[in-house]
């Protein structure tokens, strides 16, 4: 599998529009890895994660063929991750008639958000359509097995974490969620899964404190012990920080990649690219 991260920012992004911290400073000065957009993924040009604002702008960036993608997965509404004004462009007028219909995956409140942009029309129909999936049943998606699980990060609606497999392969998609539930756990024994590879939320950096709805780098660090000693974990594991925000005042990229490879982690970056 390759695992294309177009986007690695939180929803303000690095730097914030209105923000001068060190954090947001450093950005605006140095740019590179520090400038980061909202969230995004593309899996081996297969399936898209999420469909933030910044997904023109990435798609420019990193040659990104949104017009061949068909299936994207929604990990859930709030518009960094989900921006459906973009989506309904996919019509004949912008896509001349040769583009697949593009399949979103996600929760019942994917298709009320698609439904309620106010260029929303007959037409987009014959270009996007939506399943609505459900946490802890598995999915056969372009030959891929995704199973998506509850976290704890939206209260009026179900955010979800994805496990995708395929040829002996297993990728595991935490971003914009809090530490795995124990039921997550459960399943990953019980299946006997195997991870080759992890993108964990690190919302809060190097914070020591822990909020709802997303984790830090200490809770990543955690969790990767904790998928290792249950035998969830392949020796050569990817375990990527991603979804980082300013919060902390002090993580520029190479102050959290020190934390992050003195733990034996990877801090992404925008347009990185992992395979495993």
């Amino acid at each position: 599998m390759k695992l294309k991260y177009l986007g690695t920012g939180a929803s303000e992004g690095i730097p914030s529009l209105y923000c001068h911290c060190p954090v947001c400073e450093n950005a605006r000065k140095n740019g590179g890895k520090d400038f980061r957009t909202r969230t995004g993924f593309v899996l081996d040009n297969t399936i898209a994660i999420d469909f933030s604002p910044d997904s023109y702008v990435n798609m420019n960036r990193w040659g990104v063929d949104f017009g061949s993608i068909a299936h994207l997965l929604i990990s859930h509404t709030h518009e960094d991750h989900y921006y459906p004004d973009d989506i309904v462009m996919r019509t004949p007028a912008s896509t001349k008639g040769i583009a697949p219909v593009l399949t979103l995956y996600g929760n019942e409140f994917v298709r009320k958000r698609l439904y309620a942009v106010d260029f929303f029309n007959e037409y987009v129909l014959n270009f996007v359509a939506v399943k609505t999936i459900e946490c802890n049943k598995t999915y056969d998606i372009a030959g891929y097995q995704v199973t998506p699980f509850y976290t704890n990060h939206m209260r009026r609606e179900d955010a979800m974490e994805f496990l995708i497999q395929k040829d002996g392969k297993s990728y595991l998609h935490l971003v914009d969620s809090t530490d795995p539930s124990e039921l997550v756990y459960q399943y990953m024994k019980e299946h006997h899964v195997v991870l080759n590879a992890i993108s964990c939320d690190c919302t809060f950096g190097s914070l020591k404190d822990e909020f709802y709805g997303h984790m830090n780098i200490w809770q990543n660090i955690r969790l990767r012990d904790r998928f290792k000693a249950n035998g969830n974990l392949a020796s050569d594991a990817l375990v990527v920080c991603t979804h980082i925000s300013h919060y902390s005042g002090v993580d520029t990229h190479e102050h959290l990649s020190k934390i992050a490879e003195a733990n034996g982690l990877i801090v992404a970056y925008d347009g990185m690219e992992i395979e495993f």
